[in-house]
């Protein structure tokens, strides 16, 4: 038995080598898109495009490596779409917030995460929220991205009496945006991997074709992240709205990263124990990418293309982290790839959050009216956390209206409290 096969535990997997790296091969073209729409979405806060480019190839590079040797699981992470864009168009465009406090936030987020995965206070947390209200948090996001994505193709434009209305639907950046959707949607409906990837290439070479952006080249060595890495600050002051912030980055991310680990590994995972180790990892990785400068990073939920491909180690996650380390060579592409690229991708995205949808308890008031207003509220207010912190309170208070209340609900108390001091405090 080789090195490899007993540190992997490929026997005991039912695995081997070639079957680990197909599977590798698999998540990675699933995911590559994410090297070249974050740096899309998070650019518009200033941030250097290139530098996060290459700050999002070794975030995705370290903490699947650390998934792999650690946690000996096959999952990728990398910085998480929608929270992405919350960062960018939520916290720091539309609260105010600069790129360097927003990381900060991110930071203590993470710092949060490690605590609460190794005590026994994540049990509880996950046990807190009915698995509607999770569905709700989650289509929200999707909504919240899927405006943005209307938005970035001028789709949608702003409207005094009507908050939003159509934009120039003639224009390249709508026409180009619905083009790049349809490639996605042809590559699903026959289910073909890298259809996201295969949009924005798509979409990459229209624009160059039509004069909008211009060709500058394919490889070069990897540019410097120092306008980023460790520009993070941190907070002098805890006001209640800067921690009701943290909190909803910490509650969007650390449930997402739960029900991807569960959803995507269930042929792994025979004990919820078996968790902490790729939570904590997790966990580290929004921290660390903070530090290096992007936005929180989670696990992936296309993850599951390799697993159905025979994935079962971390020696998956290995040959990914490999793969994308190949990436860093390859920022010029940045040149030819309009901002609109990332429009299809994040509508498509919007579109997978809103699945889940479909097992929302539809028949319970008390489940179905706080989704409602964390939908609406997500949207009217441009504000995840206004959408969850008026969602929660409403659902406290139907739980106890209705004579559903449980002692498990008690943690989430404390985010009803903070919401509505922070209502107060206006």
């Amino acid at each position: 038995m080789s090195i490899i096969d007993r540190f992997f535990k490929l026997q005991e997997n039912n695995t081997s080598v070639a079957t680990e790296f197909r599977a590798g091969i698999t998540t990675f073209l699933a995911m590559s898109y994410i090297i070249f729409v974050n740096p899309l979405i998070l650019s518009h806060t200033g941030m250097d495009k290139s530098a996060l480019f290459t700050a999002t190839v070794l975030i995705i590079v370290f903490s699947t490596l650390l998934m792999g040797f650690l946690a000996n699981w096959p999952i990728a992470l990398a910085p998480g779409m929608g929270v992405n864009a919350w960062f960018t168009f939520g916290i720091v465009g539309f609260m105010g917030y600069s790129w360097q406090e927003a990381l900060g936030f991110v930071f203590l987020s993470g710092i949060l995460m490690i605590v609460f995965t190794i005590l026994p206070v994540r049990d509880r947390l996950i046990k807190s929220l009915s698995e509607s209200l999770k569905i709700s948090i989650t289509a929200a996001l999707g909504l919240f991205i899927g405006i943005i994505g209307l938005k970035t193709a001028g789709i949608l434009i702003p409207n005094a009496d009507t908050f939003a209305t159509f934009g120039n639907l003639a224009s390249a950046n709508a026409i180009l945006t619905a083009v790049g959707l349809i490639v996605i949607f042809v590559f699903e409906s026959r289910k073909i991997l890298g259809g996201v990837l295969a949009s924005i290439l798509v979409l990459s070479l229209a624009a160059w074709a039509l004069g909008i952006t211009h060709f500058s080249g394919v490889v070069s060595l990897p540019t410097s992240i120092e306008p980023l890495f460790m520009q993070l600050q941190m907070p002098t002051v805890f006001s209640t709205g800067i921690l009701l912030v943290i909190i909803t980055l910490f509650i969007v991310t650390f449930f997402d990263s739960t029900a991807t680990f569960i959803g995507a590994s269930t042929s792994l995972v025979k004990q919820e124990k078996k968790l902490t180790k790729p939570l904590v990892v997790d966990s580290i990785a929004t921290t660390v990418g903070s530090v290096l400068g992007v936005s929180t990073t989670t696990a992936y939920v296309e993850s599951v293309a390799g697993i159905k491909e025979g994935g079962r180690t971390g020696l998956t996650a290995i040959f990914i982290a490999l793969l994308f380390a190949c990436t860093l060579f390859f920022s010029p592409l940045l040149s030819i790839i309009p901002s609109f690229a990332a429009s299809a991708a994040m509508i498509y995205i919007s579109y997978l959050m809103f699945l889940p949808l479909k097992n929302l308890a539809w028949d319970d008031p008390t489940e179905l009216l706080p989704c409602v207003i964390i939908l609406s509220i997500t949207t009217l207010t441009f504000s995840l956390f206004n959408g969850i912190g008026l969602g929660i309170t409403l659902w406290i208070i139907l739980k106890i209206l209705y004579g559903k209340w449980q002692k498990s609900y008690l943690p989430i108390i404390v985010v009803a409290l903070l919401f509505i001091l922070y209502i107060m405090g206006k």
